[in-house]
């Protein structure tokens, strides 16, 4: 990947709290774990009348991630290549740059983490499955986001399984950042 110009736009809520500081790190994070050697960001916070917005635990690094993550898949399709392979060429590594122009002495493990991840993809893939609204219980499962369907399908969905050995997991599209998921997946 030679070049990438996010623009990011922040929903500061009527008072925008903390949004100087969640855009700062949404901006210092907007390339993800890869290496880009130019970069040009722009990012917006803006007073709305929403509720109060302001950090949580991420401080904007999650939602530039997970933006950048989409776009490698965007990018691999577009090249014929495989995601993995995308990020293989890209990850950062000892002496790659980073986006703020400095270069890793030490590393952090991000190519032996990627490698770890891709073996266990490989013996234990996922399947997709059609995603439907289910009542399950007390619980409803939610399968639409309607804040991405305006650009993505309306599709996400959630797996759940159980190993030879007794161990069950459950594979969803949410990070646990302290709201709990963990409960509503253990119910599931």
């Amino acid at each position: 990947m030679w070049r990438i110009r996010p623009e990011i736009y922040g929903d500061g809520g009527a008072y925008a709290s903390l949004s100087n500081h969640v855009m700062l790190r949404a901006t210092t994070h907007a390339a993800g774990p890869n290496e880009v050697p130019n970069v040009r960001v722009d990012t917006y916070a803006m007073y709305t009348n929403n509720v109060p917005c302001g950090a949580f635990r991420g401080f904007g690094v999650t939602q530039s991630g997970f933006a950048m993550e989409c776009q490698m898949n965007v990018l691999a399709e577009a090249l014929g290549i495989p995601p993995l392979e995308m990020r293989r060429k890209n990850i950062l590594a000892v002496g790659k740059q980073t986006l703020q122009a400095t270069h890793s002495r030490r590393g952090c493990g991000l190519p032996d983490c990627l490698e770890k991840v891709a073996a266990e993809m490989e013996q234990h893939p996922f399947v997709a499955v059609e995603a439907t609204s289910a009542v399950r219980g007390a619980w409803r499962v939610p399968t639409r986001t309607p804040a991405l369907a305006a650009a993505h399908t309306t599709r996400c969905g959630c797996g759940s399984g159980v190993y030879a050995n007794g161990r069950a997991a459950v594979r969803a599209g949410a990070a646990e950042i302290g709201r709990d998921l963990w409960v509503c997946w253990r119910k599931l």
